[in-house]
C-alpha cells in the first residue's frame, strides 16, 4: 500500500483511495515557457504549413489560464491537423542516412482546468484533470499514399486508469498486427509527460545529429528547457524512490498502482 507521504511537494497518495486523486497541477508560466522554447527550437524541423500550430498551441494555453471559468476544457493539437516534420533520412546515428525517407507527426489532447485563483497558493496553475494523450507517428510515402510505420502514445493516467500513471502506450489504429487497437497493453513506464517532451523526443529520433546539435547549443531556450525538464525528471524519480520505501512485494506492482500527489511538479 502506498500511504501518503511528503517529499517536500513530491507527496503521493494511498493507491487504494482513488477518489482522492483529482489531477496533477502544473505552473502556467512553466508550461508556457516550455512551449515557447520547444517551438522556437523545433520550427526549422517542421513543415512551414505547421508553424501556425505552434503559436496556436501557446495562445490556447494562455486563453485557458486567463479564463474566468474553472470548467474542464481541451488543450490540443488535433489529430486531423498534426504537427508534421520535414521529410528526413536522418534517423540513423553518426550522420548516416537511412534507407527510406520518413516524417513524424504529433498531436495531443489534454483535458485541463484552470485552478481557482481564490487560493493564493494555486495562482497561475493549471490542473490536468482528465485524459492526457500525446500521439506520435512515424510515416512514409508508399505507393502514393501515407503509410504509418510506427505509433505510440505518451499518456498520463486518471484517478481510475490502469497501468503506470506515467506511461507510453503502443496500440495502433486498426486490427492489423502487431499492436491492434483493441489491445490496450503494453503500457510501458515512461519519463515523458508534456507534449513538449514528446516533440523533443520525436525530433531527437528522426534528426539524430541535427537535433542534438540544436538542443546542445548554449542559448536561452536550451538552458531554460533543460532546467525545467531536469526538475520534472528529478521530482518523478524522488516520487518513485519514496514509493518503493513503503510496503513490500513486487516493486513494479507497487509503482504501477500508485497515484501522485497533485503538487508533484510545482514549487
Amino acid at each position: 500500500m502506498c500511504r501518503r507521504t511528503g517529499i517536500g511537494s513530491q507527496a503521493f497518495e494511498d493507491s487504494n483511495d482513488v477518489d482522492r486523486y483529482t489531477g496533477i497541477h502544473f505552473e502556467f508560466s512553466r508550461l508556457r515557457d516550455e512551449v515557447q522554447c520547444v517551438s522556437r527550437l523545433a520550427k526549422p524541423f517542421l513543415l512551414r504549413d505547421c508553424h501556425h500550430l505552434l503559436s496556436g498551441w501557446e495562445s490556447d494555453l494562455v486563453s485557458i489560464a486567463s479564463s474566468r471559468t474553472v470548467s474542464q476544457v481541451g488543450w490540443q493539437i488535433s489529430e486531423a491537423n498534426p504537427l508534421r516534420t520535414k521529410v528526413t533520412r536522418g534517423y540513423e546515428p553518426a550522420a548516416r542516412q537511412g534507407a527510406h525517407e520518413v516524417w513524424g507527426e504529433l498531436s495531443f489532447l489534454w483535458e485541463v482546468r484552470r485552478v481557482s485563483l481564490t487560493d493564493r497558493d494555486t495562482k497561475g496553475r493549471i490542473c490536468l484533470s482528465g485524459n492526457a494523450s500525446t500521439k506520435v507517428r512515424i510515416c512514409k510515402q508508399s505507393q502514393g499514399a501515407r503509410s504509418v510505420l510506427a505509433q505510440w502514445q505518451i499518456e498520463v493516467g486518471t484517478h481510475d486508469s490502469p497501468g503506470w500513471h506515467f506511461h507510453v502506450g503502443l496500440c495502433g489504429e486498426g486490427d492489423d498486427l502487431p499492436f491492434p487497437h483493441w489491445l490496450s497493453v503494453p503500457r510501458v513506464p515512461g519519463l515523458m509527460i508534456l507534449p513538449s517532451d514528446a516533440v523533443d523526443f520525436l525530433l531527437g529520433e528522426l534528426f539524430q545529429t541535427d537535433w542534438q546539435q540544436t538542443v546542445s547549443k548554449d542559448c536561452y531556450e536550451t538552458a531554460k528547457l533543460g532546467r525545467y525538464q531536469s526538475d520534472r525528471i528529478n521530482r518523478l524519480g524522488a516520487w518513485h524512490t519514496k514509493a518503493l520505501g513503503s510496503g513490500g512485494g513486487s516493486a513494479w506492482n507497487r509503482l504501477k498502482h500508485c497515484k501522485p500527489h497533485e503538487e508533484i511538479f510545482v514549487e
